[in-house]
């Protein structure tokens, strides 16, 4: 028996080997394809597409396998928690695992219940109009949940293995059941109807009867056997009608009464767990079922069914009839589900998922999955940067798997099916959103959402915004007004402040005044709010004139710059701050207006980055970070709905809908790309698209132009220049959609120079009708164009421009060639500039000509460029009154004229109107049209050629302008002489210029006899009006040098500095004439002029008083000096002592000796001597040796200083015992030696041994003459002459030269012998 049932089991062993082998074998096979195979899905898209169901090969698996084994090993861990987000892979590691482990697979159950947000739409009407879309989740109840879990496990298995149970199943009837179903059913009807009529059927139990009858049948065995059979038939035949019956009732409620219900009330008080808590223990009683896997569950947020199954799961673990086996729950749920504590205490085990995806590394798994996709031969145009920029957005691998397939799908249908420009990024960004936010992205398809209201809202918001702007720049205009009037009244006061400080006190003041060239400044002047306070300094006013109320008297007070600079630097305090102030409210403003012209042309993403638009978002709109961050960085633009329907092609083809949709992208295609059908496209088109780059493209310029030329009449019409200037005005009647594409052409233009570019390849017949459009929009043209402001550099050519130039190559206006930049930007000939100003000076409204005319550029182009006048015929008939209309509105001044070629009644427009400037080569210019033979006297004599033509006009003209007339027209030659005359007259003529008055004086070559001359009547009259021109005159060669003229000048304006300069300069012509025509007067003042000593030295000779009265001590120094130099007056011992003590500190003394040296010697007695003014006669080598011998013999012993006594050798003085003594007692100590050595021949024995005592060190051995000894002393010239006189004198006996060692140190010394002495 036992043998036959191990060879049984061996025989079942060998047969699930050869299955497991077959299976091994086919899964080995499975993947294995063809290259027919291989090559056909690389070709198909499809192949990329990936299921959403999870994975059972998930990567990394072994931590997880060897967990989830140790743990079904364990009989302890009964509850075991798989812990991870939602998508981290929780369902895959379970499929993993069951198949791999067969044995568990077959032996466990799976319950997977989720609840999910679903879009029920719940439209609830609000006045006819509104409807509400809500998202709501469904809730499940506990009870429904416990009710999908039984049904779950109960509906799993078969039927036949529980039976006893409840909950069945449906299954198909056969027809062998149906016929005993109602063959028993008949049976047990017949049954029943004989026992309750039995009359009715006695034939139908007669026969039974007679059946039965038999002999076999009527033994008691029999009869017992009989009797159980007919029981089993009957219960047989009422379990099988039961079991097949289609109709299972069950009552609920029976409403007995009207108001009377009898209810079944149990099912709703109890829970499900509780109620069928038999059914469960009857299920994992009677299947083989240990293990049970829950999924989703924490989704349906319902805590407590955790705490029921854990009971559950207690009590079926604990059940005698199931306790030999473990029944384990897995739970895959998120890791918040409990607290820490409840976590822990729930789970018999945790087992934590990591993510294989999240929003850190979705990126990386696009990126693998689209680099995979390359190599099978399907291509994307999505970057690196787009991945990892929407890579937070994609949290785990199922959303990432769902965006993938989508954005296949979506690419396929959209972008290669209708032949569209879809850009991948796009397309792929909309898949998100729409994976993330399907009910948004559902209203987005129907036409309304987040998206749509902003776009019907932005105008209302540009609007909106626009106003707000507007008053933030009224506001900001009025507050600089105020503030630049407050400033005005400030400086004003500072101003008063100044005058009562310099006028002490409050009096009328009159003026300032210049010394030196006559300047002056009144008060109306200086009270202009333009008038610049530190212009008080650079004129060198120095003197401030006013009237003293108190005495009603003139009154003149000196003033230096620092008496104006406390309040220069309160002025130039209070312009800081309005400058300042002004500059940053035209800063904030001209930002404001920035903001404001951006606002019509703002992108939905630009949109968020203005915050004043932001403001205004919807609140969905605002909730929606993904929506909001996806349109920020424009991967959603206004072109979304594109990337979300179909495009049905019925009025443009698929290169005119790319057209259409690069605009609405932003994507810009080239210029020149080709358009079938403009009109329709222009259809398609809002206003504010053709603002886009995009749009700017040649035919539809073209089209759009064309049908604005169609409007006006042939050029050859009169009227063509009158309708072409009311058409290109501001109130002209342009399309709006092409005023828009205008602008937005305005602003690129302003912001590169590609758009001349873009001109030069526009078809002729309408490219100058951009440039009229243009002018009318852009009011910078002309000045880009004439290179009066330009584009920003790039670095590249910046690094060019400094490798081939200079640091400071300039050009003709002497700007550094890193401010002309912007000239070199625009590559525009001279002759392409001159029509494009044509087109606009000829054909646009006068207006436009105007506002053209920023800064006078144009208006001063024309004044520079009179070239521009031959090619006028270009613009066909003239039209002589817009001419002059043009001329008057720009305000042109030619500066030069060209009359060659130009028109004959232009030229008279131009002279008769007076639009030039007063210059030489305008002058030139007119004379060659009106008198030809006066341009060479034009060339010398400017003035009196003019005066010459005898033109009234011009003659006029000149008068009416004549400062430019002298600038320009007589400053500029080289060496201008006119009449002396005519100079005299333009001088009258510019009688209040002080400026040109002097330029004028100083540019001519000319010379006048007298200086009365020149306004001599004039000057006397007003002297100060005219001094700077006399001061002018005193200039070389302007007037005869002579004292007469210097006598004229003075006689008006005294010795001032230009006097005093000029008679200092001609000095020395001055000297050597005549001053007959000076008075004594004059020379008084003359004396006390403040000249130079040499001035007076070179001029005093010559102008002498005819009576010297003067008084030395009113004369200064200076003066005093050259007249001691030039002995003015004669030497006397008062004069002297007078000079001596006023100027003790000087020479001035001193030099009256030397200069009167005889008369001093005569006179000596009278002056006292001092040891001074010994030493500097002695030492002064102008001064007479016989008189410094006569000086030191009488003076020396009494006056003798340490610098005499040191000299008197050098100068050979007579010295004597007495004049040594003096000498001696003034010398010091370390002189002494050598002054003995000097003069010792003339001391006696005893002198020289008294002063040998007093000189010390060698020489006090010498005075000790009271024994005979060797005295030691150096050895040179003067020691051998004192050594031969001590001798002479017997002071020694002898002497004699040897050498001695001091030391180491040999000595060459003279060894002298003392003489004792009693």
């Amino acid at each position: 028996m036992e043998s036959g049932r191990s060879g049984l089991l061996d025989k079942l062993k060998a047969v699930i080997w050869k299955i497991l082998k077959k299976e091994r074998e086919e899964s080995k096979k499975k993947p294995e394809k063809t290259e027919g195979q291989e090559n056909l899905q690389q070709e198909s898209w499809t192949g990329e597409l990936r299921d959403l169901a999870p994975i059972d090969d998930v990567e990394n698996f072994e931590t997880y396998e060897e967990t989830l084994n140790w743990a079904f090993q364990n009989e302890r861990v009964k509850n075991i928690a798989l812990s991870g987000p939602y998508g981290s892979g929780k369902s895959s590691i379970i499929e993993t695992f069951l198949k791999t482990h067969r044995e568990i697979e077959e032996s466990s159950i799976r319950v997977s219940l989720a609840t999910f947000e679903v879009e029920r739409a719940l439209e609830v009407e609000e006045d006819n109009q509104k409807k509400e879309l809500s998202n709501k989740k469904i809730k499940i109840s506990e009870k429904d949940i416990e009710k999908a879990i039984v049904k779950q496990l109960f509906y799993k298995v078969d039927a036949g293995k529980i039976p006893q149970s409840r909950y069945r199943k449906l299954f198909p009837r056969k027809l062998t059941d149906i016929r005993l179903s109602v063959f028993f059913l008949l049976l047990l009807i017949a049954i029943f109807a004989a026992i309750i009529k039995p009359e009715v059927y006695k034939n139908y139990f007669f026969v039974v009867d007679k059946f039965l009858a038999c002999k076999f049948f009527k033994i008691p065995i029999m009869r017992l056997i009989e009797s159980l059979a007919f029981i089993v038939v009957v219960a047989f035949g009422i379990i099988r009608i039961y079991g097949n019956s289609m109709i299972r009732l069950h009552i609920k409620e029976i409403n007995v009464l009207s108001n009377a219900t009898v209810c079944d009330s149990g099912e709703d008080s109890e829970h499900i767990f509780d109620k069928d808590l038999d059914e469960i223990m009857y299920f994992f009683e009677n299947t083989k079922y240990n293990t049970v896997f829950f999924e989703d569950l924490d989704r349906l947020e319902t805590p407590e069914i955790f705490v029921h199954l854990r009971e559950l799961n207690y009590l079926l673990n604990n059940d005698e009839t199931i306790s030999k086996r473990v029944i384990r729950f897995v739970y895959a749920v998120k890791d918040n589900i409990f607290v820490a504590e409840d976590r822990a205490k729930f789970f018999d085990l945790i087992i934590p998922v990591i993510p294989v995806v999240n929003s850190t590394n979705s990126g990386e798994v696009l990126l693998e999955r689209f680099e995979a996709a390359k190599g099978k031969g399907v291509e994307y145009n999505i970057t690196r940067e787009f991945i990892f920029d929407i890579e937070p957005f994609v949290s785990d691998m199922r959303t990432l798997k769902s965006v993938y397939n989508e954005f296949l799908v979506y690419k396929k249908t959209l972008g290669e099916g209708q032949k569209l420009n879809l850009e991948d990024k796009k397309i792929f960004a909309m898949m998100v959103f729409k994976s993330t936010y399907p009910s948004e992205f559902y209203e987005l398809q129907k036409g309304g959402g987040s998206i749509t209201e902003l776009l019907s809202q932005r105008k209302l918001i540009i609007e909106r915004e626009e106003e707000k702007l507007q008053s933030k720049i009224d506001e900001l205009g009025n507050a600089l007004k105020r503030h630049g009037d407050r400033t005005c009244e400030s400086i004003k006061e500072v101003k008063w402040a100044m005058l009562c400080r310099l006028m002490n006190g409050v009096n009328q003041f009159e003026r300032f005044e210049e010394g030196s060239s006559g300047r002056i400044l009144r008060l109306a002047e200086l009270m202009k709010d333009e008038y610049d306070m530190n212009q008080l300094i650079s004129d060198n006013y120095n003197s401030i004139r006013y009237v003293d109320c108190s005495s009603n008297q003139y009154e003149i007070k000196s003033i230096t710059p620092d008496d104006f600079q406390p309040f220069i630097t309160r002025y130039a305090e209070l312009r800081r701050l309005e400058t300042e102030g002004t500059k940053g409210a035209i800063k904030k403003i001209e930002l404001i207006k920035k903001q404001k012209s951006e606002l019509a042309r703002l992108s939905l993403s630009e949109m968020f980055d203005n915050p004043l638009a932001v403001e205004l978002f919807p609140p969905s709109l605002k909730d929606n970070k993904l929506l909001c961050f996806l349109i920020r960085r424009g991967y959603i633009g206004e072109d979304y709905d594109s990337y979300i329907n179909n495009c049905r092609k019925i009025s443009l083809s698929s290169s005119d809908m790319n057209f259409v949709l690069s605009i609405k992208s932003r994507t810009p295609l080239s210029a020149d790309y080709s358009l079938k059908q403009v009109e329709n496209i222009l259809d398609r088109l809002q206003v504010v698209d053709l603002e886009e780059d995009a749009a700017r493209n040649y035919d539809l310029l073209n089209y759009m132009l064309y049908m604005l030329e169609i409007n006006l009449p042939k050029k050859d019409d009169p009227q063509y220049g009158f309708s072409s200037r009311k058409l290109f005005s501001r109130n002209g009647w342009i399309d709006n959609k092409l005023r828009s594409f205008i602008r937005s052409f305005a602003k690129w233009a302003s912001e590169s120079s590609d758009w001349i570019c873009f001109f030069n390849e526009l078809p002729i017949d309408y490219d100058w009708g951009l440039i009229r459009l243009l002018a009318v929009e852009w009011k910078d043209m002309t000045s880009y164009i004439l290179g009066k402001k330009g584009y920003p550099i790039d670095e590249e050519s910046l690094d060019i421009l400094h490798s081939d130039y200079d640091a400071e190559v300039s050009c003709d206006d002497g700007l550094y060639y890193d401010d002309i930049l912007c000239l070199l930007c625009l590559d525009i000939n001279e002759d392409e500039r001159d029509r494009i100003l044509l087109e606009v000076l000829w054909w646009c409204n006068t207006d436009v000509i105007k506002e053209q005319n920023v800064d006078g550029v144009l208006g001063n182009y024309l004044s520079e460029n009179s070239h521009i006048l031959k090619n006028m015929e270009i613009c066909g008939n003239y039209d002589y009154y817009h001419f002059k209309s043009v001329l008057e509105r720009l305000d042109v001044k030619f500066n030069s004229i060209e009359v060659n070629e130009v028109d004959k009644y232009m030229l008279d427009i131009i002279f008769d109107g007076y639009y030039y400037h007063l210059n030489d080569s305008v002058l030139k210019a007119l004379f060659s049209h009106k008198n030809p033979d006066l341009l060479k006297q034009l060339e010398r004599q400017p003035y009196s050629a003019v005066l010459d033509l005898k033109d009234k006009n011009l003659l006029d003209y000149v008068h009416e302008n004549f400062g430019e007339f002298i600038e320009r027209c007589i400053l500029t030659h080289e060496h201008p002489s006119d009449r002396p005359e005519d100079i005299v007259d333009m001088l009258l003529r510019l009688e209040k210029n002080i400026k040109l008055q002097k330029e004028l004086i100083k540019k001519e070559v000319f010379q006048l006899e007298r200086i009365d001359d020149c306004a001599g009547e004039e000057v006397r009259a007003n002297p100060e009006d005219w001094k700077h021109v006399w001061d002018l005159l005193l200039e070389p060669d302007k007037i005869k040098i002579s004292w007469e003229n210097v006598y004229s000048y003075w006689s008006v304006y005294r010795f001032n500095d230009k006097l005093e300069e000029y008679v200092a300069r001609r000095s020395e012509e001055l000297s050597q004439m005549s001053s007959n025509a000076v008075s004594d007067e004059f020379i008084k003042t003359f004396l006390y002029a403040d000249f130079k000593p040499e001035v007076l030295s070179r001029l005093l000779p010559v102008l002498r008083l005819k009576n010297f009265d003067l008084s030395i001590t009113s004369m200064n120094e200076e003066m005093l000096r050259a007249m001691i130099e030039c002995r003015y007056f004669p030497f006397r011992a008062f004069d002297y002592k007078i000079i001596a003590m006023n100027h003790d500190e000087s020479d001035l003394a001193l030099r009256y000796i030397v200069k009167n040296q005889e008369d001093y010697m005569k006179v000596r007695d009278e002056i006292q001597m001092s040891s001074y003014l010994l030493k500097e006669l002695i030492f002064n080598d102008e001064f007479n040796p016989e008189y410094k011998t006569v000086l030191f013999k009488e003076y020396a012993r009494d006056y003798m200083t340490a610098q005499v006594a040191l000299k008197m050798k050098t100068m050979k003085m007579p010295v004597t015992n007495e004049i040594f003594d003096a000498a001696w007692k003034c010398i010091s100590v370390y002189d002494r030696e050598n002054l003995l050595l000097d003069y010792c021949e003339v001391l006696s024995a005893d002198e020289l041994q008294r002063y040998f005592t007093s000189i010390g060190e060698e020489y006090a051995d010498l005075a000790d003459r009271s024994r005979s000894h060797d005295v030691w002393i150096h050895n040179f010239d003067r020691t051998v002459v004192l050594a031969n006189h001590l001798k002479n004198i017997q002071y020694i006996t002898s002497f004699k030269a040897e050498s001695r060692k001091v030391g180491t140190i040999t000595q060459h010394e003279l060894k002298l012998r003392v003489k004792k002495i009693d």
